[in-house]
């Protein structure tokens, strides 16, 4: 059930925030400075965000399945002592923990419960360290820094700048930034990670609220990176598979907490948009009792998804994402944040179709020749790079079909191809619109 709710939106411009207690994700008081400091724009990022996920309820046939993004990454490690220099084995085995995640291929898939398991699958994009720094020179992805600032516990945000002890981000429109560093005040760690959500929404863009493009990313305690990471032992949440990354990389493309950021006074009356997650009144507090139904008055009444990675769960209790969170993540990548994809793979079935040529006629439409029989047992779609269909056509009735595309913007475009009576596509081919 979809609700009126109060956002939590991450920012990474909490500089001056006292650390007091220890937090899994640094949202709440994040979200209170925003609101106080920019009036207006948290209302304006909840209605994009709500748009977004809207748009992932759309028929999308075969569509994200079929499609693979793979991103960049730089992990700016900043150490002042020993204990902070995170090894790179611990780098590359956090990568590898991504991409378990959200390829939904790690052993934990296999503890999903039955009625949540249909929910649950690839999301479609993958993760790889840079090889290529700003300047153009080779890199292994993993940007050593030292300094004598021992904590940022209490000066998050600091970690993202050399001038106040941290790294300068590498060019946040071509590279996934991810800082890692010391969170802790006093030597107790205070905070596991944050993430700024897409900040080039149409009325957000660039530097505009004073979050600069510099300081758009991930920041990480140094003791949450990577599997079986001995430095993650005894910290709460027990981090030791990756998936506080994982946590963040989801409010970096866009998603907000399963629970709709409530509380347990009014939790049942807020949400998060996400149309297959079942309503929550409140994270689960690092528990994995799987009998918990906190709210009952759902339609159908579900138990709270602890597998999800959007809760506050365990990390060996974390196993999913559901198809509408991936989607609303695929759409976030692909319109907000396109710059950091390097690779982009559409994974063709391999049933023969009818011979398919895609060509620009004179009056810039798009023309689909198919050479083949029995036309009207075939039909196509066009979609977007964010998974809308912005075109179709069924029981084509000609050789020669046409699309009107000066009609869609510039970009790159997906077309499929079905036969009458199979779900999935016989062709997939992509098209470049260029005008």
């Amino acid at each position: 059930m979809i609700k009126n709710i109060i956002l939590i939106i991450l920012m990474a411009t909490a500089s001056m925030v006292q650390a007091q207690s220890f937090e899994y994700c640094g949202h709440d008081h994040l979200v209170n400075e925003m609101k106080v400091k920019y009036p207006g724009l948290y209302e304006k990022w909840d209605k994009t965000y709500q748009e977004y996920a809207s748009q992932s309820s759309l028929s999308r046939r075969g569509f994200s399945q079929d499609t693979i993004f793979t991103v960049q990454l730089v992990f700016h490690v900043i150490w002042s002592n020993a204990l902070e220099r995170v090894d790179e084995q611990y780098i590359l085995s956090q990568v590898d923990a991504l991409n378990e995640a959200f390829g939904h291929y790690h052993k934990d898939t296999a503890s999903i419960r039955a009625i949540f398991k249909d929910r649950a699958g690839d999301v479609g994009i993958r993760f790889k360290l840079a090889t290529i720094d700003p300047n153009g020179d080779t890199t292994n992805g993993i940007n050593y820094v030292q300094t004598t600032v021992s904590e940022f516990g209490r000066n998050r945000g600091n970690e993202k700048s050399s001038s106040t002890g941290g790294a300068d981000a590498w060019d946040s429109d071509k590279y996934v930034n991810v800082w890692v560093c010391d969170f802790s005040v006093n030597g107790q760690a205070s905070l596991l990670g944050y993430a700024t959500p897409p900040v080039n929404h149409l009325f957000w863009t660039g530097t505009s609220a004073n979050y600069p493009k510099d300081q758009q990313g991930l920041a990480l305690h140094f003791a949450t990176v990577g599997k079986n990471n001995p430095r993650g032992a005894g910290i709460t949440g027990n981090p030791q598979d990756g998936r506080t990354a994982v946590h963040e990389m989801g409010h970096y493309l866009g998603l907000r907490h399963i629970w709709g950021d409530g509380g347990f006074t009014n939790g049942c009356n807020v949400d998060d948009f996400i149309f297959d997650t079942p309503n929550q009144r409140n994270q689960t507090n690092f528990n994995c009792n799987k009998g918990v139904n906190t709210c009952t008055s759902g339609n159908p009444d579900e138990p709270d998804m602890l597998e999800n990675y959007m809760d506050y769960s365990n990390e060996a209790c974390m196993g999913m994402f559901t198809k509408k969170q991936s989607d609303v993540m695929r759409i976030s990548l692909v319109n907000q944040r396109p710059g950091v994809i390097v690779a982009t793979v559409i994974n063709t079935p391999a049933i023969e179709p009818a011979d398919w040529n895609v060509y620009y006629s004179n009056n810039d439409e798009l023309s689909i020749n198919i050479n083949g029989k029995k036309l009207d047992q075939y039909s196509y779609e066009l979609y977007n790079f964010a998974g809308q269909r912005m075109a179709e056509r069924n029981n084509l009735d000609k050789v020669s079909q046409t699309i009107n595309a000066p009609q869609f913007a510039n970009g790159l475009y997906v077309l499929s191809l079905y036969q009458k009576g199979q779900d999935k596509p016989i062709h997939i081919q992509k098209v470049l619109l260029q005008k």
